[in-house]
């Protein structure tokens, strides 16, 4: 699912090479985004896109299975059958 949002850049530092973002969608909380600058030649969109809260937003949204309290359990670790080569020193 993709949410539409809007994003506004509040401010700039380019000698950190760093922008905060301030990222809306109907409904939903505003967030202010911590991210780079694009590089040379990079779409803006694509620094936005890749920086946006949907998937936080999404996530707020889910339903969730609530465990009981004192469930507990074991992981044990997936068997690795892949061989293991040494790497000999140079």
């Amino acid at each position: 699912m993709n949410l539409e949002y809007t994003y506004e850049i509040i401010s700039v530092d380019a000698p950190a090479q760093c922008m905060v973002v301030k990222y809306s969608s109907v409904g939903r909380e505003p967030m202010l985004v911590g991210t780079t600058l694009p590089l040379e030649g990079e779409p803006l969109e694509e620094t936005i896109k890749t920086f946006s809260p949907m998937a936080h937003w999404l996530s707020l949204e889910a339903k969730r299975d609530i465990p009981e309290v004192g469930t507990n359990g074991v992981i044990k670790p997936e068997e690795d059958n892949e061989p293991v080569f040494p790497i000999s020193p140079m």
